[in-house]
């Protein structure tokens, strides 16, 4: 039995099955909509986060302000969250997380909410997924898509 065992680990460590390479954990937003998952401060990769103002969500107490995307995080993410880095960094690190899942294959991806919602954009290296959500959610003016400067300047006549 002893044997297995060490086969197994061994056997996972050399197809890349590393604990530090996944994270899973209760998730807190933070203002600048990065999470910290087990005391590790998190950023979705594949995205930016659009600059869209600050605003606050008071429906709970105390009250949360922050960037759109950080409230769309705080209201969307309800249980663990399961991280997969991608790029590992002393101050943060970047990572494919997915809400309600103990598993990165499983539940819906952060990213990808964002993008969709309009607070964020696919960076240029995003997949072919992240490009097409992201032009849908401008054509469809949500979130910070929704709202332009001029309009809040010069509001139109009516």
């Amino acid at each position: 039995m002893k044997y297995l065992v060490v086969v197994f680990l061994a056997l996972g460590a050399l197809w890349g099955g590393s604990a530090q390479a996944q994270i899973v954990g209760p998730a807190v937003v933070q203002p600048d909509a990065s999470l910290i998952v087990n005391g590790r401060r998190l950023v979705l990769a594949d995205i930016e986060i659009m600059p869209a103002g600050r605003t606050c969500d008071t429906k709970i107490l105390p009250a949360f302000c922050g960037a759109p995307a950080a409230i769309a995080l705080r209201t969307k993410i309800v249980h663990f969250v399961s991280c997969r880095l991608r790029v590992d960094l002393s101050d943060r690190a970047a990572a494919a997380c997915r809400h309600g899942a103990l598993y990165p294959e499983a539940g819906e991806d952060l990213g990808a909410f964002l993008i969709a919602e309009g607070w964020a954009t696919a960076t240029p290296t995003a997949s072919p997924l992240y490009h097409t959500m992201q032009t849908i959610a401008r054509s469809h003016g949500r979130g910070a898509w929704g709202v332009r400067l001029d309009q809040l300047i010069n509001p139109p006549l009516q």
